[in-house]
């Protein structure tokens, strides 16, 4: 077994726990680390060395940010169904360091960088952390075993999310700049880049190497589910759309697909012509008919009717390893809370990623006789959570735990 590494004992009650789970977080702040070098640095790439215009150049940055999400999609099916987590975060993670190279190289003068850059970014980076994100958390969680594992997980869950900001604020704080201002660092200006992303995917390798240093340790590596989801999720969804909720829910899960990819040929079409606007106005038109038609119907998911089996006789299957319908309705029951908090939520967040850059650009960013990257005002989010861990760790969550 592991030898034991303590946590945190005023807010774990000196639980321990294993070093596998160590590893794991470790894998997370490498791999947190290299994605915010790249994203906090891409605008100013895409258009200060790849010639897009600004707006375009947001644009990109903001697709690869949901492309990174979308990818989680995939990913966590993957994971949970067929490959098990330990296999899809080797695979994906060696996508995301062959990506991550290609970006580097792409910075490289003399090279004909905008495709290499463009499928480094999105067939690589975005692909692959799409396939880490939804499993490496979970699969640290499953590393934790024995009486005291609920505390241990909330522990772990902490520092997980923990590592995730350590590794953005080195990101934002030093590795921006050094893509964006290499002399300040004695680093010749057409290296910046290269140096900064080169560090990332470095900090990449290390990544999938360390996560496979720990192979041997590791339990429920190929642990899978046996439970179906996605199937009779969308079945319901069908068989249910008979109803006018029904018809309209599954009017809304469908604008999906033309949304995101009206999103992503916007974002490509060329900067100030009639077809970006026309896609992004599209885009946006689409976007209002399907959060209004997800919330409505989801505020009440009584109309939801679980599709039955049969076999080749005609007679109904009762599926032991499939979801119920309660499970199916209250799958559904956060969407309204989801859509209208995470719109707000991330309207607002993404202004951080691109537009607040495009701002900073216009902003005297200077300190003696350097100058910063507007990226650096991002780690106020991650110092912010930092910060508040240990406090809601050790005395807010204990606080209300005594109020039950």
């Amino acid at each position: 077994p592991d030898p034991p590494v303590p946590c945190d004992p005023a807010s774990s009650g000196g639980a321990m726990i294993p070093l596998r789970v160590v590893l794991i977080l470790v894998v997370e702040l490498c791999e947190r680390f290299c994605f915010y070098t790249i994203q906090g640095s891409q605008k100013f790439f895409l258009s200060q060395k790849l010639g897009y215009g600004s707006s375009q150049a947001s644009a990109i940055t903001t697709i690869f940010n949901t492309a990174s999400y979308l990818g989680c999609l995939p990913g966590g099916v993957l994971g949970d169904r067929f490959l098990g987590r330990f296999l899809v975060i080797v695979i994906f993670g060696s996508i995301y360091v062959g990506g991550s190279f290609c970006l580097a190289i792409s910075t490289l003068p003399g090279v004909d960088s905008k495709g290499l850059f463009l499928a480094g970014t999105f067939a690589g980076v975005a692909l692959g952390t799409g396939g880490i994100k939804p499993n490496v958390c979970n699969f640290g969680a499953d590393q934790i075993q024995g009486e005291n594992a609920d505390q241990e997980k909330e522990t772990f869950f902490s520092y997980f999310y923990w590592m995730i900001n350590i590794g953005a604020v080195v990101a934002l704080a030093v590795m921006t700049s050094v893509a964006t201002t290499p002399e300040n660092f004695g680093i010749d200006k057409n290296y910046g880049y290269f140096v900064s992303y080169g560090s990332g995917a470095i900090a990449m390798g290390v990544c999938v190497t360390i996560f496979l240093l720990g192979s041997p340790g590791y339990i429920h590596k190929f642990l899978r589910s046996q439970t179906s989801t996605m199937k009779p999720i969308m079945k319901a969804l069908v068989v249910s759309s008979r109803s006018p909720r029904g018809f309209i829910a599954l009017m809304g899960w469908v604008l999906l697909v033309p949304f995101f990819v009206l999103s992503f040929m916007q974002a490509f079409a060329e900067e100030g012509s009639t077809a970006a606007t026309v896609e992004a106005v599209a885009a946006f038109a689409i976007s209002a008919v399907m959060l209004t038609c997800l919330t409505y119907a989801h505020l009440d998911n009584s109309w939801i009717r679980r599709a039955p089996s049969y076999d080749g006789g005609g007679e109904e299957l009762v599926e032991v390893d499939s979801i119920s319908e309660d499970d199916i309705r209250m799958t559904f029951q956060t969407i309204p809370v989801l859509v209208v908090a995470n719109t707000v939520f991330n309207f607002c967040y993404t202004m951080m990623i691109a537009p607040f850059l495009s701002q900073s650009c216009q902003m005297d960013l200077k300190i003696g006789s350097g100058q910063i990257s507007g990226s650096l005002f991002n780690v106020g989010d991650c110092f912010a959570i930092v910060l508040f861990i240990p406090i809601f760790e050790m005395f807010i969550y204990p606080f209300f735990a005594r109020l039950q």
